[in-house]
């Protein structure tokens, strides 16, 4: 069968008996658009729902098997199996057994390798904060260094995955969320993550050991109270010092 040949037979009618402005009718691009057609008004006929939903069926089978234009065309014939208030498209059983390889094919091509939306991303959740995010997956390391654990979850009512991950500092005491939240809100850095506690423990050596700054200044230059500032110190292997200096 010329499939070209009746496209063209349709669209040349068409344009020779345009359709009445009051009756119903669909803009058709001759030339589609994803295949390098134009908005220009030569490019564009006016056809009947049927016609419009022939012409893609014609298209799909024009082009050679399995070419970009080929893959391109039974896409869009495949976005006319749809119902809107004007119409209702339909794909008999016989046409669908005919077509549903060719629509296996488009959909495989489609969400194959980057083009799936799914390419390279992983679903990871924090049980703290109970929220589930999807990520590259070359972020994953980092997420994991903070807290985040791979898998989705959808229901935070149900029962949580198992073995969720603890953090420590080096003297054996755990990281509590409500130690992490207050470093991040004094220092910007997260105690769930070890090359944030690296630069946490530089920080401090650098201010306290090196420079010789007592927890009372550090305290008020971090806006935060001498209390905080002593635990740190002690939790991330430093230790504190007395008034007269000594190291306790």
């Amino acid at each position: 069968m010329n499939y070209k040949r009746i496209y063209e037979e349709i669209v040349s009618n068409r344009k020779e008996n345009p359709i009445p402005i009051e009756d119903y009718g669909e803009v058709h691009h001759i030339l589609p658009r994803s295949l390098g057609g134009s908005n220009d008004e030569t490019n564009l006929v006016r056809l009947t729902a049927r016609e419009h939903f022939i012409c893609h069926l014609l298209l799909s089978e024009m082009y050679e098997f399995k070419t970009v234009e080929w893959y391109k065309m039974n896409h869009a014939f495949m976005m006319m199996k749809c119902s809107s208030t004007n119409q209702t498209r339909y794909i008999n059983s016989r046409l669908y057994e005919a077509k549903k390889e060719h629509f296996s094919l488009t959909m495989s091509h489609r969400q194959a390798g980057k083009k799936n939306s799914q390419y390279n991303t992983i679903w990871v959740h924090h049980p703290t904060k109970q929220k589930s995010s999807k990520i590259s997956l070359s972020d994953l390391e980092d997420y994991m260094d903070r807290g985040w654990l791979q898998g989705r979850v959808i229901n935070w009512n149900r029962e949580l995955p198992t073995k969720v991950k603890k953090h420590y500092f080096n003297n054996g005491h755990q990281i509590t969320d409500s130690r992490r939240r207050n470093c991040l809100k004094i220092f910007g850095l997260d105690l769930y993550s070890s090359k944030d506690r690296k630069a946490l423990y530089s920080l401090l050596i650098r201010e306290y050991v090196e420079e010789d700054n007592s927890t009372v200044s550090m305290a008020k230059r971090y806006n935060t109270s001498d209390v905080v500032i002593r635990k740190l110190l002690i939790d991330i292997g430093i230790g504190t010092k007395d008034r007269g200096g000594n190291w306790t």
